[in-house]
């Protein structure tokens, strides 16, 4: 079996890289190891592999950032997540999966109970794509989920906030340059307001203005679960930051930064 390893072993971890070697099977099911192609595209050979990794070994983490990963890749990483049962990290930012590929992930995600972070930024994912994630949240263990620098709009917004409704086990959720604007914030505002799970949100630079900002101050007064909300690079007038800052002033608990 041939995988991409520089061999560098340390607490039981093999990391994948870009050198090809041989390394026996047994190795695979003997160790707990981290799979990384970050910058190295993602030939078939390599998708093989990988995807046969994530079924059979103890893989917990996979790197594939910037590895021209396509939607059809993501067909067979989703149908690889099906039957994957330590994968635990999935780091997929900076491929133009796009909708595509959003849907073919969330398929293999349905009744995966491994996975707790999950990060696609700047996948070029739209509403239809958000949604399809967002959908199976409620039957994932998964964590920490990033979605910035795509272009889920207000449509995927409203999608994120139907699961945030359903109590999923989302905890950290980057939804940062998006540009949903104040109609996807007042969705997501429905969603605080009942969610009792997320501790960290990020939705800088998403054009939310003051309607936006009013609907999250009064979804913030009936939430006690959020610990770090981040606001910077919006559209917020000096009222409204205030409007922010006050019903953030009764909980010592949580953090509000307008910094980007």
């Amino acid at each position: 079996m041939h995988v991409f390893t520089n061999q560098l072993c340390r607490s039981s971890t093999i990391f994948m890289t870009c050198c090809s070697v041989s390394i026996p099977i047994f190795i695979l099911y003997l160790a707990t190891f981290v799979s990384s192609l970050s910058g190295v595209p993602l030939t078939d050979d390599k998708l093989a592999t990988l995807t046969r990794a994530v079924e059979v070994s103890r893989v917990q983490k996979v790197k594939i950032k910037s590895s021209d990963v396509s939607p059809k890749a993501c067909l067979k990483l989703g149908e690889a997540l099906k039957y994957g049962a330590t994968l635990q990290e999935l780091h997929m930012s900076l491929n133009a999966i796009g909708d595509g590929g959003a849907i073919n992930l969330a398929k293999g995600l349905e009744n995966n109970k491994s996975l707790l972070w999950l990060s696609l930024g700047q996948c070029s994912i739209g509403p239809e794509g958000a949604a399809s994630l967002a959908l199976v949240l409620s039957t994932t263990c998964i964590a920490d989920l990033y979605l910035h620098q795509n272009m889920i709009g207000a449509v995927g917004a409203r999608a994120v906030s139907e699961a945030l409704k359903q109590q999923t086990t989302i905890k950290r959720l980057g939804l940062a340059g998006n540009q949903f604007g104040d109609e996807g914030a007042q969705y997501l505002a429905q969603g605080l307001a009942k969610n009792t799970t997320l501790e960290w949100l990020s939705i800088e630079q998403c054009r939310i203005g003051d309607l936006g900002a009013q609907a999250i101050s009064k979804a913030l007064c009936s939430n006690s679960a959020l610990k770090a909300l981040h606001m910077g690079g919006n559209l917020l007038s000096g009222k409204a930051m205030t409007a922010l800052q006050t019903a953030v002033g009764s909980r010592k608990d949580l953090s509000l930064t307008f910094k980007t």
